[in-house]
């Protein structure tokens, strides 16, 4: 609005303008209100929902401390359902696969473990789960198996345990020579407490192909 106008000019401007503009003014102050109204309530239903997830998995957890497998798959069962896809569902299925393991039940964690890395949304969780899943494929027994499982995503952080568990799998199947290359790709790659450097220098003498690193 141009600053010389007078005050009529300025307040007969004004009125045109609210004639012509005022319905899409209030509409949108309208929708402004019901957009803030529905934030709200998305925001109170998911911390909700959150906590709601929250109770369910610290029932999980004591049930898997206290070895209570029924429970604790009921629970785990009731994340899976009602909190699909949340980090509640992903931590419950890393826990639920430890618990199958605890019961010898190889087949059961290597399900509950690959559900985890088709649904999980956090990288970190699906690299531990893919760890996990190839740990438990070597004790079933499928060497090749782990080794596939260990190359179908970027390790991340944990790539010298990978390389640990490649170097186990190697060793199952016979090649010395590969499992001591993974094993001293572990033992360089590690990061302080990140890996048993001790252990895995055991496994490299164990080849016989080798010495340890210092």
């Amino acid at each position: 609005m141009d600053e010389f106008q007078s005050e009529k000019e300025q307040i007969d401007e004004l009125k045109k303008w609210w004639k012509e503009n005022g319905n899409f003014v209030i509409t949108g102050l309208a929708l402004g209100v019901l957009v803030l109204g529905g934030l709200g309530y998305w925001k109170n239903y998911k911390i909700t929902q959150a906590e709601s997830a929250s109770a369910i998995y610290e029932q999980l957890i004591q049930a898997v401390s206290t070895g209570n497998s029924d429970a604790a798959r009921n629970f785990a069962g009731q994340l899976d359902q009602q909190y699909h896809g949340t980090p509640y569902a992903a931590q419950a299925g890393l826990a639920l696969a430890r618990l199958y393991v605890n019961d010898n039940e190889p087949a059961q964690a290597a399900n509950a473990l690959q559900s985890v890395i088709d649904n999980a949304a956090d990288e970190h969780v699906v690299r531990i789960a893919r760890l996990r899943l190839a740990k438990v494929q070597l004790m079933q027994d499928q060497p090749d198996a782990a080794i596939a499982t260990l190359a179908a995503g970027d390790p991340g952080e944990f790539a010298p345990l990978y390389h640990e568990a490649r170097g186990d799998a190697y060793a199952e199947k016979g090649e010395p020579g590969n499992a001591e290359r993974e094993y001293q790709a572990a033992l360089d790659s590690a990061t302080p407490g990140l890996l048993d450097r001790q252990f895995v220098e055991m496994k490299l003498n164990a080849l016989g192909t080798a010495e340890p690193d210092a």
